[in-house]
């Protein structure tokens, strides 16, 4: 035994530890390994059931490759951790260093190519070694002499026997022909793989594959219409296009895999499921199509009342024309024969039956049922019924309303219930009941329809050529449409009604139910409690309490109870320096240890993801409460203090008090003055008659001030125009400060809202005739002659340096403030010497008639309220240099004790700072007017497609707004608004195209009125400011502005932005109103506070910024007297304007409203609701572009997933239909884009790369989309071939680094590209990058093969494809 054992062990040792079984299997110390990615021909092997042949080529791959492998080092092995289809490990050989034996035979050509990868591979080998014969020579390696040994060996054997099938089709049809034996093609492998489908062509996924052929149907039937349409004309042209669209279409569907759908498949479960998930796939195209159409006709149809008549019959054609159209193609397209054979009058009648046949059965699987919510009604009206002894039908007649829904009245005086059931047996009924219906609606429509389609395909045929009639094909065609009507309308049906039961169910049993106590909800007005925290002066002694209202007052100290506030000066406490040494503290904390700070890696690591996606107030909420809790002496004031900080200077996403933040402050009060200017401004335009042909506006503007001026001097006035001189009078008295005594008028207006900002103490005195009277600089004209301005300026006794420093304040210094006030409101930087803008100052320094003095009223006054608001805000929230503020701060400090973190008072002075353009302002201005200029141009070259990458935004219109109404009443009334919006400007633009003098233009409504009083249509706050430019970037430049401001227009984002924001305010008050009829139903105190009902309707309008009780108590009787007024059925617009008419200071509180409303949906970047550090100008060219992502993380995200996990089933299923709506916006939106761009989905996009971009594409993924890009790039990024693993890392990485570069870096490479390109005389490659720099067209791909020379497009056919109106 000693010597047999030596023996073989002196055998083993002999024996190569890894070797070939075959040519794509190997065997090592462990076990087989299958090649992950090769297949090659079989040897002779035995199985179960006997011995197998093997391919040719067998054996000579497996001694080829088993030699190539020892001779060239690949003697280790892997294993990829996955299994083939026998069980054996995936994996193969490598060498040394890793590569992979397998890649390296594709890239030797000894290996044919399996899919996209591998020929990738394939080619770059011959590359490589055509360009290694050109240098260096033939070579003759190891691997030139296996090329070799193949071609001879091919030469030899090849003849007579098999090969590679095409693709999956051919084998599966030679197979099913020949047989597997008998086949003369390979069984393991074709030459283009598929990734859809296996070797048999059968289909991977069958809802994918169903799905593919439902769309491809449509087109085919869809350009099928369009030869009918010929036929009807008598065209053969037409006829002939149609003719051949559908033959490619055809085609295409041909390429498509074998997938289930004949119901005579179906053996079991199994199969019936595969049946089912495709026929699914082909109906859900049709049954999309069908809602979509039938939605936007409706809508349109309904907006006849604003756009006239027309607009009914262009929306019911678009409702049913569609329809029509594409199923009398595919009846038409069932004919045969030529066009004289064919009978395009019986393929459209059967179009217009099928249509409505089609109609016929979405109505009737898709309708509503009720069970539970009545029965759960029926239990509220039993309750009611005991409570006020009467009987249960008069019970149900009073808690609900005409439509049998619950009035929310009725819940006022029954007693919570938190025993309500649901009845499972009733459900059941339900769901069985509807389903029965959904099978026998949707079964006889289908065949209905599926007769109608192939009768009128035969009897359409002319009787020369007609075959007969195949009884057989007609009944496959009949029993499978029957069939497939009857699953998935009883499918449909059933699943609608059970989430539609248990959802009313749930809804009606949420409302009656108690609920847990609103949190962290301290209410009144944020400014009011801060007055009273600070007290009346600061050397009084006072607290802070609730009157019965629960509205704050102030109590003197003399009051035992009263807890003692601060007075600062009282404990010789030296605010201001107190409050930098802080500042410095935190900024030293929160500052890494590596650039001098304490912070450690650790803590930066754990906090990243907040600081990355909150924004200041919501990553300090939490932290603030959780210390207050533990560390605070009195809980209660910290969290006040806490409150009002989070409101005013930097909001968390949940609302604690009434008010809104810094920055919205100042913009709801200037838009609206600035919206009055502008009324003005336009009326005073149409009245003088500019327009084409007509006054130019400076023309007007002169007319008027002469008028002014003749008035004032008390002079003749023009008596060109005396016709119109009683309306001009009207006009001087709107301006105001004209008249003595006059405080009515447009600039008296302005005053009176600044001095109730200041107070007494700082009221600003009237000053008459101010609209003449003011003075300002004109920027735009300092900006061009810099060396003329600073020579002013000096030779006023300035210094160089101070005018200079100056000038930089000027140009690119905090916008809308007077440099003068900079030091007085506490900036951290401003100028050593500045000018105040006022007609004395500046006319001693430049003189009367100076270019660098503003010449426009109307500008000067604009400027004028943009820094008169915001000094008075400032002053009114931050006080004089930020006293308020600090105070505020400090003593929350105090509160805090041990709990206190100096970093949070350094983070919301940053964010002020930010939010008014004094936040790390860089120190060379050279450089930042050099990445202003970079991030202006950069705009035109990136966002030419923003129009389509904002499609998910649409979604989010209808947040919130789905309690009461149905999801088309909502549409309707925002597409409402948006029509009127249009149809107002284009009267008011018609009034410019013929202008006349006298003329008036159409008024806006109030929701126009106010899309415009929030700041909508500004550049800041519109378009421009949604995709996240700073106002600085174009703002000093007339050119730039206009440049931007013409290019959101050209690519449709400004229309696509204002109708969302539009039909966003449309469906406000709506919302808004019904919300406060449910909290005015229950005032403190009253027993059903803690139901569903109450604290929905409560934590809805909370989250407006508004009090809720108290505009409730505002709103009851107003609402009450202005109902009395109106008729049954007025909209709540009407309503509105009724209750404005009796209060109109309502409009204060719903003001805030009704914008939070519309801010909460549609992003609206600004500096305080996102996260800080996008305001840091050192970082804009790495986050240009990212202004919509950064709001809508840090700000709406939240809301949305709020939304989703609440306990309100309203807000939750409303809220994941948007999001899955948002979803298939995100595939639409690049689906679009790769048309555009490539002509379809490009081939680089790897499979699990497009659901990744799409899912993106819908924004729910947020800032950290950033990440996973950087991390996981949406093409293949694995491992080449001919790449070291250090290679591949440097290659990994550095797109992680470009991901985070931004597009100044992608825009800058792609330049370097051009430049390089040029030359070294590449001027295709040149070409195509310079193609990317032409807006809109540039991207397209039929300019782009214009533009290199491909194919046989030219000049005319690219633009007729490129522009659609061409």
């Amino acid at each position: 035994m000693a010597e047999e054992k030596t023996y073989m062990q002196m055998l083993q040792e002999k024996m190569p530890t890894v070797f070939d079984l075959d040519a794509d299997t190997v065997r090592d110390s462990a076990g087989d390994i299958r090649y992950d990615n090769l297949n090659a021909p079989e040897v002779d092997h035995m199985k179960k059931d006997g011995f197998v042949p093997g391919d040719w080529g067998g054996e000579f791959y497996t001694k080829l490759y088993a030699g190539l492998a020892n001779d060239s080092g690949y003697t280790g092995t892997y294993r990829t951790g996955e299994e083939g289809y026998y069980g054996r490990d995936l994996g193969g050989r490598q060498d040394e260093y890793g590569e992979s034996f397998s890649n390296k035979l594709y890239y030797e050509g000894l290996a044919r190519p399996k899919d996209e990868e591998t020929q990738e591979l394939a080619d770059m080998g011959v590359f490589a070694r055509a360009f290694r014969a050109e240098v260096q020579g033939e070579q003759d390696d190891i691997w030139q002499k296996a090329r070799d040994k193949q071609t001879t060996y091919m030469n030899e054997t090849m003849g007579g026997f098999k090969q590679l099938a095409t693709d999956e089709a051919e084998l599966a049809q030679y197979n099913s022909f020949f047989g597997e034996s008998y086949s003369p093609f390979y069984q393991h492998d074709v030459q283009y793989r598929h990734e859809d489908r296996d070797l048999d062509n059968i289909a991977n996924s069958n809802f994918r594959t169903g799905w593919a052929v439902g769309w491809g149907s449509i087109k085919q039937s869809a350009v099928e219409a369009v030869s009918m349409f010929g036929d009807m004309l008598d065209n053969q042209d037409l006829y002939d296009w149609g003719a051949i669209r559908s033959r490619e279409a055809d085609y295409e569907n041909s390429k498509r895999p074998i997938f289930s759908n004949d119901i005579t498949d179906v053996t079991d479960a199994k199969s019936f499921g595969s049946w089912v998930a495709g026929i699914s796939g082909v109906a859900l195209p049709y049954m999309l199509g069908l809602i979509g159409t039938r939605a936007v006709g409706g809508v349109v149809a309904a907006t006849s009342p604003i756009l006239g008549p027309g607009a009914f019959g262009v929306g019911m054609t678009m409702a049913f024309a569609p329809a029509v159209w594409v199923y009398a193609g595919e009846a038409y397209g069932n004919m045969q024969g030529g066009m004289d054979q064919k009978n395009a009058g019986l393929a459209l009648s059967a179009g217009v039956v099928m249509a409505a046949l089609d109609m016929l059965g979405l109505r009737g699987i898709m309708g509503a049922s009720t069970a539970l919510r009545e029965d759960g009604i029926k239990i509220i009206a039993k309750e009611y019924a005991k409570k006020e002894g009467i009987s249960e039908e008069a019970a149900t007649k009073l808690v609900t309303d005409q439509m049998g829904n619950l009035k929310a009245l009725a819940l006022k005086d029954i007693a919570v219930m938190a025993d309500m059931q649901l009845n499972k047996s009733l459900l059941a009924k339900a769901v069985g009941k509807r389903t029965a219906k959904g099978m026998g609606v949707e079964g006889g429509t289908e065949f209905m329809q599926e007769s109608t389609g192939y009768l009128a395909g035969h009897f359409g045929t002319d009787s020369s050529i007609r075959p007969d009639f195949d009884f057989d094909e007609w009944q496959r065609i009949a029993i499978n449409a029957t069939a497939g009507g009857f699953v998935l309308g009883g499918g449909i049906a059933g699943t609608t009604t059970t989430y539609g039961e248990i959802a009313g169910f749930n809804r009606l049993k949420r409302d009656v139910s108690p609920v847990e106590k609103s949190k962290n909800w301290i209410g009144g007005k944020s400014l009011e409690r801060a007055d009273a925290m600070l007290g009346t002066s600061d050397a009084e002694k006072v607290s802070v309490i609730l009157d019965a209202d629960e509205n704050p007052i102030v109590k003197e100290e003399a009051d035992p109870d009263a807890p003692e506030v601060y007075s600062f000066e009282g404990d010789n406490r030296d605010v201001q320096k107190e409050f930098e040494e802080d500042y410095n503290t935190g900024h030293k904390q929160d500052l890494s240890t590596g650039r001098g700070g304490e912070k450690t890696l650790w803590q930066n690591l754990k906090e990243f993801p907040n600081r990355f996606t909150s924004k200041v107030g919501s990553f300090w909420e939490k932290r603030a409460i959780k210390a207050i809790d533990k560390h605070a002496k009195n809980p209660e004031r910290a969290k006040e203090l806490l409150a009002i900080i989070l409101t005013q200077f930097g909001m968390s996403n949940s609302a604690w008090m009434q008010g809104l933040d810094l920055g919205n402050t100042k913009r709801l009060l200037q838009q609206k003055l600035l919206h009055d200017v502008a009324q003005f401004k336009a009326d005073l335009n149409t009245l003088l008659g500019v327009g084409i042909g007509g006054k130019t506006d400076t023309e007007a503007t002169k007319i008027f001030m002469d008028y002014l001026q003749a008035k004032r001097e008390g002079k003749p006035t023009n008596p060109e125009y005396n016709q119109i001189a009683s309306q001009l009078d009207v006009m001087v008295e709107r301006i105001g400060g004209q008249i003595e005594g006059s405080k009515k008028g447009l600039t008296d207006n302005i005053l009176t809202e600044i001095n109730k900002l200041l107070g007494d103490t700082a009221e600003v005195q009237r000053k008459p005739f101010y609209f003449q009277d003011s003075a300002k600089l004109k920027l735009s004209e300092v900006v061009k002659d810099k060396d003329g301005f600073i020579e002013r300026l000096t030779n006023s006794d300035w210094t160089q340096q101070e005018a200079e420093e100056f000038y930089e304040f000027l140009e690119s210094g905090p916008m809308h403030y007077d440099k003068s006030t900079l030091r007085e409101l506490g900036f951290l930087n401003y100028p050593a010497r500045s000018v105040k803008q006022s007609k004395d100052q500046l006319y001693k320094i430049f003189g009367e008639d100076s270019k660098f003095l503003e010449n426009d009223p109307f500008q000067r006054l604009r400027e004028n309220i943009q820094e008169q608001v915001n000094y008075a805000v400032d002053n009114r929230m931050l006080g004089q240099k930020g006293i308020r503020y600090k105070k505020l701060m400090l003593m929350l400090k105090d509160e805090m004790g041990e709990g206190w973190d100096p970093r949070m008072l350094t983070h919301f002075t940053d964010s002020i700072a930010a939010s008014r353009g004094d936040y790390r302002r860089m120190d060379s201005k050279r450089a930042e007017r050099m990445i202003g200029h970079i991030t202006f141009f950069n705009t035109f070259s990136h966002l030419d497609l923003s129009a389509l990458a904002s499609l998910p935004e649409a979604a989010l219109v209808l947040l919130g707004a789905t309690k009461d109404k149905k999801l088309m009443e909502l549409f309707q009334m925002g597409v409402n608004d948006f029509a009127r919006k249009y149809v107002t400007e284009s009267k008011n633009g018609y009034s410019y195209i013929n202008p006349s003098v006298g003329l008036t233009r159409e008024q806006y409504t109030r929701n126009l009125a106010d899309f415009y009083r929030y700041g909508y249509g500004t550049s800041t706050h519109g378009a421009i400011g949604q995709v996240g430019i700073d106002e600085g970037v174009y703002k000093a430049s007339k050119i730039k502005e206009f440049a931007m401001s013409t290019f959101f227009r050209a690519n449709l984002l400004k229309i696509y932005t204002d109708t969302t924001r539009v039909a966003r305010l449309a469906l406000a008050n709506d919302a808004i109103f019904g919300d406060l009829e449910i909290v005015a139903m229950f005032p403190p105190g009253h027993h059903n506070r803690n139901t569903g009902l109450f604290h929905d309707a409560f934590e809805r309008l909370r989250d407006l910024n508004i009090d809720p009780d108290a505009l409730a108590r505002r709103y009851k009787p107003l609402v009450d007297a202005a109902r009395m007024t109106l008729n049954e059925g007025h909209d709540t617009q009407t309503l509105y304007d009724r209750i404005l008419d009796r209060d109109p200071s309502f409009i204060e509180d719903m003001d805030i409203a009704r914008m939070t409303w519309v801010d909460n949906a549609i992003a609206h970047p600004d500096a305080m609701n996102r996260p800080l550090f996008y305001s840091n100008p050192y970082y804009r060219l790495f986050t240009q572009y990212n202004g919509f992502m950064s709001v809508f993380t840090a700000s709406i995200l939240p809301k949305i997933w709020k939304r989703i996990k609440s306990q309100d089933p309203t807000a939750k299923y409303s809220t994941v239909a948007i999001a899955a709506t948002m979803i298939v916006a995100g595939f639409l939106s690049q689906a679009m884009k790769d048309e555009w761009r490539y002509g379809g989905r490009p081939g680089w996009l790897s499979q699990k790369g497009f659901l990744q971009r799409g899912v993106a594409s819908s924004g729910l993924l947020g800032t950290p989309e950033k990440l996973l890009s950087a991390v996981s790039p949406i093409y293949d990024d694995s491992k080449k071939p001919w790449e070291s693993s250090m290679d591949y890392g440097a290659r990994k990485g550095g797109h992680a680094i470009r991901e985070f570069l931004g597009p100044t870096y992608a825009h800058g490479e792609q330049l370097a590209k051009i430049f390089m390109s040029q030359i070294e005389g590449d001027l295709d490659r040149r070409n195509m990058y310079l193609s990317k720099e032409i807006p809109f067209l540039g991207k397209n791909k039929n300019w782009k093969d214009y533009n290199l020379g491909r194919g046989d497009i030219n000049i005319d056919e690219a633009l007729r494809k490129t522009v659609p109106f061409l």
